[in-house]
């Protein structure tokens, strides 16, 4: 793995590897307490950087951690990498907002809005999407070995209302506890 850690001012990478990065280093709001985690983000998708030893792990091609693209339903709907079933065809802010019946530019506040006051469509899309990523997120960290998920991007602001279903989902899905 390639250490990002040699990354420097004017350095280009991908958001999800850049914020994982930043939260290795800064640990903001005290949200990262090992130096091994998965930091899941993005904003039409999801990514994720994969942080070994307060170091963000690349790969060999760069493209570590695109949880994403994790299968979670072969018979799902198509996504943009011309598979199926993706992590991000249900997790990803579009596809959640679609899911809920909102419109692709509306906040996650609103979103938590709708679900709070019981919205149905909205409840439906937040369970799709904690299921999702809890198949996802439970292949990886098998896979991985990883002791920690932090959520970022458009997921971190719904934290609140994924962690029951998404930590359910884990633990049936989970080596470890």
């Amino acid at each position: 793995a390639i250490k990002v850690d040699t990354y420097h001012a004017g350095t280009l990478g991908n958001e999800a590897d850049l914020a994982a990065l930043t939260a290795a280093r800064q640990s903001p709001a005290g949200a990262v307490r090992t130096s091994d985690f998965l930091y899941l983000s993005g904003e039409n998708g999801v990514g994720a950087g994969v942080v070994r030893s307060g170091a963000v792990m690349l790969g060999a091609s760069g493209f570590a951690g695109e949880v994403g693209h994790v299968l979670v339903d072969p018979t799902g709907p198509e996504c943009g990498c011309g598979n199926r079933g993706c992590v991000e065809r249900y997790a990803g802010r579009r596809a959640i907002l679609r899911a809920a019946g909102l419109p692709v530019q509306t906040r996650p506040e609103a979103l938590l809005a709708a679900h709070r006051e019981g919205d149905r469509a909205a409840r439906e899309a937040i369970s799709s999407a904690a299921h999702a990523l809890g198949v996802g997120l439970g292949a990886a960290i098998n896979l991985l070995g990883i002791p920690t998920v932090v959520l970022g991007g458009h997921l971190g602001p719904l934290t609140e209302v994924l962690r029951p279903e998404l930590e359910a989902e884990l633990a049936r899905r989970g080596l470890a506890s």
